[in-house]
């Protein structure tokens, strides 16, 4: 419908007063301080209009470059905060983990039992599953149990006699500092649980892991690049730190004496002689102290760069801007000239280019003789691919149609063989073409490419659903052509077997369907359950003579029949691209 333009747009407009012979008489001819005479260019109002928005936004920018930084210091001091209670989190849990593990082992009923020798396999079990050593120590700090020694070996005494009598008396678990191992001079801790016989014998359960625990804690909290961790005991003594572990662990840090609170932040100066901002909190279960700290000059290096490339940043988009002011005068001419080239290049048949541009009016008309031009190209494209498309439609139809004419001249040649009489005849190969229609319909709707098995065996089961319990176990596998024609007609024969003879005769009779899809072969069994007795045919029917050597030939199968007390199954396996 053709619609009358009641008004032209402001270029338009614009340039038809530039056109009308009249335009020139209407203006004044006392000149005005904003006459064409006194015309600025285009540049120079620019960059006075850029300059004029960019100076407020300077102020504003670089106070807001210097919030940020301040922001950015305190989220990496208060980093420095969560890390350090991350580690005694970390830490704590693990402690707890081996409390836990010794208190189930004291309470064990062989040593509740004092049935020492039991309860010795089941330690060195523990002990060898858990990677630590476990010792049961007697009230006498003898060691009657040593996971690490050889069974039967002479233990000597416990080097932590007094202790053991603490424990013994506080009847809480106890976590050690950092000591040599009894026996040898390796570093150890341990976490002790004391416990009490039925006969009244009391024990300490000592359990130590390795040093090495401790360390991959502190290494898998997540320290950041240039920052450093550690942990003390309660005598300040190093149990494991994140760099020079081996020259630290185990020698005291004095610093820490005077240190009572249980968390906080210090300012202070590192071993390696660095001003560092400090965090430490203590471990519940233990005493332990978790350290955290980052050299000032890593920890505020993000927020000193923020300031710097804020402020450069803002140096340097004053002097973009100006410099973008010029160029978008140049700009701004030269898009009407590039429109022109594109309505010549779509008029003549050709693809439109357009060079990119910042004024939005011309990219969005030359975006639209793209457009144009390229709808043009794909219907063109589209036109003979769909010719294209047709043929080869054409072809695959006279193909399959062949192919199901076969199969359908191989129905009725069977069917008639097999048939008693017309009537029986003319039933039973209708029923056989309706399944074959519905293995085609469902071919129809996917082009003939390929179906899905489990839609196939619902088609074929469709007219027996209400005849016992039906169940589908397996996977959605894409089948192709001629599995689908084939093993429809395969499909058919069973269910209606079934229903007439087998399971789905009686309505507690069952079917169950299953299978899998491996290795490009598709292995699928149907199993009947609750039907009347079953026994091999007398002769070879049409349904028979399907599921066996008509399949198996078509598809390269292979075949099976059991004719169980259960019921019948029947079971194929063939190559999914058959």
């Amino acid at each position: 419908m053709w619609r009358r333009r009641t008004g032209l747009s402001p270029s338009a407009r614009l340039c038809a007063a530039a056109r009308s012979p009249s335009s020139s008489s209407s203006v004044p001819e006392r000149m005005s301080p904003w006459s064409p005479s006194h015309a600025l260019p285009i540049r120079l109002l620019l960059v006075a209009l850029a300059a004029g928005i960019l100076a407020p936004m300077l102020v504003i920018g670089a106070y807001g470059i210097t919030t940020v930084a301040q922001s950015e210091r305190a989220r990496a001091e208060t980093g420095v905060v969560k890390l350090a209670d991350a580690l005694a989190s970390n830490v704590e849990r693990q402690l707890v983990a081996y409390r836990d593990l010794a208190l189930s082992l004291a309470r064990a009923r062989h040593l509740l039992d004092d049935d020492l020798v039991v309860f010795e396999d089941i330690a060195r079990d523990m002990a060898k599953r858990a990677g630590v050593t476990l010792v049961l120590v007697d009230e006498q700090g003898r060691q009657l149990i040593n996971s690490d020694a050889a069974r039967g070996a002479a233990l000597p005494p416990t080097l932590h006699a007094q202790k053991l009598h603490e424990i013994i008396a506080g009847g809480q678990p106890f976590v050690s500092n950092i000591r040599p191992s009894t026996g040898s001079n390796e570093l150890t801790f341990a976490v002790l649980v004391p416990t009490t016989t039925h006969s009244g014998v009391r024990y300490v359960l000592s359990l130590a892991p390795k040093l090495s625990v401790l360390s991959e804690i502190v290494k898998q909290v997540g320290i950041p690049a240039g920052w450093l961790a550690a942990l003390h005991d309660r005598d300040n003594r190093f149990l494991a730190r994140s760099i020079s572990e081996e020259k630290f662990v185990g020698e005291r840090a004095p610093f820490w004496d005077t240190i009572h609170a249980s968390s906080g932040t210090l300012q202070t100066t590192d071993r390696e002689g660095r001003p560092s901002l400090l965090a430490f909190t203590t471990v519940p279960f233990g005493g332990w102290r978790a350290i955290v700290w980052a050299p000032q000059a890593v920890l505020y290096a993000g927020s000193r760069a923020l300031i710097w490339w804020g402020l450069s940043a803002l140096a340097v988009g004053l002097a973009a801007s100006v410099a973008l002011a010029f160029f978008l005068a140049r700009q701004i001419e030269k898009p009407i000239a590039d429109l022109n080239h594109a309505a010549a290049e779509l008029g003549a048949g050709l693809p439109v280019t357009m060079p990119p541009t910042y004024l939005q009016e011309a990219k969005s008309i030359g975006a639209a003789l793209g457009t144009a031009a390229r709808n043009i190209a794909e219907r063109e494209v589209a036109l003979k691919a769909a010719a294209e498309r047709a043929n080869h439609l054409l072809h695959e139809i006279a193909h399959r149609l062949k192919n199901q004419l076969a199969l359908i001249g191989a129905v009725v040649r069977q069917s008639g063989r097999t048939a008693e009489n017309v009537a029986t005849f003319s039933e039973h190969l209708e029923k056989r073409l309706q399944a074959l229609g519905q293995s085609t319909t469902l071919l129809v709707a996917s082009d003939w490419k390929h179906t899905r098995l489990r839609d196939l065996i619902d088609a074929q089961l469709e007219s027996f659903s209400g005849l016992g319990t039906i169940t589908l176990t397996g996977p959605d596998v894409p089948i192709g052509a001629n599995v689908t024609q084939y093993l429809g007609i395969a499909l058919h024969e069973l269910a209606t077997n079934a229903a007439k003879y087998g399971a789905l005769s009686r309505p507690d009779g069952r079917l169950a369907i299953t299978w899998t899809a491996e290795d490009g072969r598709l292995r699928l069994i149907w199993q009947e359950d609750g039907g009347p007795p079953v026994s091999p045919p007398t002769r070879t029917g049409f349904g028979h003579l399907v599921v066996g050597r008509l399949i198996s030939s078509a598809l390269q199968a292979e075949t099976k029949s059991e004719f169980l007390e259960t019921g019948l199954r029947w079971q194929i396996d063939m190559p999914l691209a058959a």
